[in-house]
Parts: structure tokens; sequence; C-alpha cells
């Protein structure tokens, strides 16, 4: 290799470096505060990674000035935003001024193809129009019914598994609740039956299970990553890696399943009146003036498949560690539960939002333990956010695990599991539904940017009305037949983020106990 080869690849490299160095003495987000850092390399990257998720930052967010404060990942600023207020112009006002970063859609784009969660701009409107009708509300109450036949697969399976209502078994819950919901995303998504809790081995929920495994990203990905913010190369050389090859090889054998479902759709979709999201996605899109094309029909069953599965599953596993730590809330929910619908059928959509203390549950679960952690942006151009100075490009973080946990929002109890707070008359749930007059600042602080467990805006989660029905009656089918306790009674559940924050351990176990 030649003396001048040799120094243009070393230019390359470092030039950028040298830059992103002057950069981040130079930013005008030095203004922002930030909290001590002694890592030189790393930054507070090296602090918030060791930390169980959540735990670092909402600590960064209680020593600062309310609303804002800046990180470092190695040489670039990270800029934080806590207030609701700023939320609400990110989210709703400016959304389509702040977009995914690069390397974060890069990466969402290699697992789940171009859809509604990738996509900006035109692009992004044009795919939600034609989604909308799917994940109506009058959509889901049709569906509501599909819900139950998984879950009451599930109550056997479990019943079987713990015979008598006199001794409680030891039990991995996370496992079952993945296929619970699988399966349900199979039948409402596709109008196909994985029977994931009977046949594992189903060809699409296996290479299903191999893409969305859970499995932590590797630090390796995280580090390349940030690097790719003034080393465009690192991104590429992060997409030869394993992780990223294992992804490809299965999303290929997932969209080859999936184009059989599509076709046989289209095939049969004049002479058939089913109601699955796939059915209405391709009979919609027969009459439209803008359709979607095949390719971008296959991108929204990747985006549904994972966005319907893992998070209701991981929230669902979540709840019942919530409830076995609190005995008496578990026991509240299940009273109302059988004292309301006393015969075990079918609920509807209305039934199930009849009971407003299952529906405090879960809003508070969905509180605490937020499925997705952390979601970024980046500004198209120059902005001003809680005063200060945004350059383009910045990335900026939302983060539901530090926001969630804040008492300048929900009070000097914001981490303690109370379901109450939803039920409270001036509480949280009036604010957000406007009915305080928000005088007092907390409270109206607590408004519908404070709960950011499905975003808000035009970028909100599509699918949060279907997520929230199927949490609801998977629920109402195990509390209303089993009990559950804590395996190791005051042992704290670390908590680790992969595509989900899931158990740090991978697995949840609890003692489960037949009532009936």
């Amino acid at each position: 290799m030649s003396y001048t080869i040799v120094l243009s690849l070393l230019a390359a490299i470092v030039v950028p470096i040298l830059l992103a160095v002057l950069s981040l003495f130079q930013s005008p987000l030095r203004k922002v505060p930030s909290p001590p850092n002694t890592n030189l390399i790393l930054g507070h990257f090296d602090a918030i990674r060791k930390e169980d998720t959540g735990v670092t930052t909402r600590a960064y967010s209680q020593m600062m000035p309310f609303g804002i404060f800046r990180t470092r990942m190695f040489l670039s600023w990270r800029v934080w935003v806590t207030d609701p207020k700023a939320l609400s112009k990110i989210l709703v006002t400016s959304a389509y001024d702040y977009q995914k970063p690069p390397s974060t859609r890069d990466f969402l784009t290699v697992l789940l193809g171009k859809g509604v969660l990738v996509a900006e701009g035109l692009e992004h409107k044009k795919q939600r129009r034609a989604l909308d009708s799917a994940f109506s509300l009058p959509r889901i109450k049709e569906i509501t019914n599909i819900f139950w036949g998984p879950g009451r697969n599930l109550v056997k399976i479990w019943e079987d598994m713990a015979p008598s209502t006199d001794e409680a078994v030891r039990i991995d819950v996370m496992p079952w609740l993945s296929r619970t919901t699988l399966d349900i995303i199979g039948l409402a998504g596709f109008d196909h039956d994985f029977d994931s809790l009977h046949k594992p081995e189903d060809k699409l929920a296996k290479a299903y299970n191999s893409l969305f495994n859970g499995e932590r990203v590797p630090l390796s990905v995280m580090i390349l990553s940030g690097l790719a913010e003034y080393f465009s190369p690192a991104l590429w050389i992060r997409n030869q890696l394993p992780f990223f090859h294992h992804i490809k090889k299965h999303r290929m054998i997932v969209e080859g399943i999936t184009q059989e479902l599509l076709d046989k759709k289209r095939a049969s979709i004049h002479s058939s009146d089913k109601k699955d999201i796939l059915s209405i996605l391709v009979r919609d899109n027969l009459g439209s003036e803008d359709p979607l094309t095949d390719k971008e029909i296959m991108d929204q069953c990747l985006t549904f498949l994972a966005a319907g599965h893992e998070t209701t599953s991981t929230a669902l596993t979540w709840t019942l560690q919530r409830l076995a730590e609190n005995p008496n809330i578990q026991q509240k929910l299940r009273q109302e539960i059988l004292q309301t619908f006393p015969q075990d059928r079918d609920l509807t959509y209305d039934e199930l939002n009849s009971l407003p203390y299952l529906s405090a549950v879960t809003r508070e679960v969905l509180r605490l333990d937020a499925p997705v952690p952390v979601t970024s942006r980046q500004p198209v151009k120059d902005d001003v956010i809680c005063g200060y100075a945004i350059p383009k490009g910045t990335i900026v973080l939302i983060p539901p695990s530090v926001v969630h946990y804040h008492p300048d929002i929900w009070g000097p109890e914001a981490d303690k599991f109370k379901p109450e707070r939803f039920l409270e008359v001036g509480g949280v749930s009036d604010v957000a539904k406007g009915e305080v007059n928000g005088e007092n600042e907390r409270l109206r602080r607590a408004g519908p940017y404070a709960n950011l467990t499905f975003l808000a805006g035009p970028k909100n989660c599509i699918g949060h009305k279907f997520a929230l029905t199927e949490m609801k009656a998977l629920l109402v089918c195990i509390i209303r037949n089993f009990s559950f306790e804590e395996d190791e009674p005051g042992k704290v559940i670390g908590r680790r983020a992969s595509l989900v924050m899931r158990p740090k351990e991978g697995h949840l176990y609890l003692k489960m106990k037949r009532i009936r």
C-alpha cells in the first residue's frame, strides 16, 4: 500500500474525529445543564450503561433544573427533554421537523423495513392514512373477540401446570405471555393461527421468534452507532456484524411467508369479509388513490408483528410482577373483575372499558414500565427548546423512563406503584382529560404529554388502542383464574433495554396458584 493511500486513510479517520472534538467544545449545547462526568472517552454513556435502564438518567434529571439536560456519548452531545410543554412541541406541533436519527432509521429498516415506524415526511403521512382505518376504534371493537381464544388457551395450559388450588407452582411467565400475544397478533393481524402456545415449531412463529427474540443489542452496535455521527463508515461496519446478519437472515424468512399470506388475501379479498388488519389494509388499498406497494404492505406487516407482540407481552410480564409485589392491589383488581362479571365469558370492548380499576392498573404499569424506555429525534433545522438553542442534527432524547418517574410531574410518590392515582378526583387522569384548571403546577405538568408510553401527535403509536384492549382482555383471563406471589420476596428485578424493556436476567419467575 502506497504512502499516499495510508495518509489518505488516516486523514479520513482522523479529520472527522478532530472536527467532532472541535464541534464538541464550540457547540451552543454547552449552555444546556449537564451532570458531572468523569469518563474522558465514553462520557456519561459509561455510567448510564452500567446501571439498569433509566436509573442513572432519572438521577441526572432530578439533579438538574427541570425540563432539559445534556449528556455526552463519545464525541457528541445528547439532549434529554423531560418538560411536557417542550415534548408537546417535539412530538406534536413540530413533529415533522423532528425525525429519527439516520443510525436509528437504518437499524429499524434492517429489522422492519420502511414501514410506518421508520417513514418520515410525506411518506409517513401516506402510510398513516393507509393504516388509520385498520386501527380505528370501530375496527378494534370488531376484533376484541379474537383476543379471548389465545387467552383461554393460556389459562388451560397454566391450569394443567397448577392442578391444585392448595399449592403454588414456580413458573417463568415471560415466554408464555410472549407466545400468547404472538398468537393474538397472528389471528388479529393476519388471520393466521400461529398456535405457538401448543406448536412452537410453526414455521412463521419460529422465524419470527428468531428475529425478535429480545436479545440485548450488543455493545459494539451501540458504540458504532454513536461513532457513525461523525465517522460515517462506522455505520457500514456496524451492519456487517453477526448481529445484523442474523436479523437479515430471519427477516427474509418472515417476509417470504408473509408474502404468501398477502397473496392469499389478495386472491380472496372480494369474496371475504375478514376483519383482520391485513385484510382491511388490502381491501382499503384497492380503492385508494395513492395505494401502498406490496413492499410497503410487507413492511407494515413486519412493523405490527414487532410492535403488537413484544411490547404487549413485556407489559403483561411487568404487570404480573407488580401485582405479585402488591397483593392488596391484585386482590382489588380480582374483586372488581369477579363482582362486575361473575360469569367467565368473553367481554366486549365496552365491557372491558367499564372496569375502572383494570384501566388504572394497566395505565400505572405502562407508566412505570414503559416497554420502550427512550426514543430519539433529530431537528431538521435549528430550534429552541426550554430556552436553549438546539442546532440542526442534535440527538434529542425523549425518555418515558425518566419523565414517568419525575416527582415534579407525578408527585413525591412518582416511583410507587399506585393505580389509584388514575382514579383520584383532580388527579393525573383528570388533568389529561382537561378537567382541572391547571393552577397547581405539578398537575399542570401532568397533562397528556407527561405520559409518553405511546408517545403523542402524528407519529404516536397507531396501535395503542389495540395494545390496551389486548392487555386488559388477557389480564381478565389471568387474574380471575390465578393468583401470583413473588418468587423471591423483596428481590429487585433488574431491567434492561433490548428492543423493549425486559427483565435483566432474561426470565421472570413467579409463584402461581389456581384460585378455583
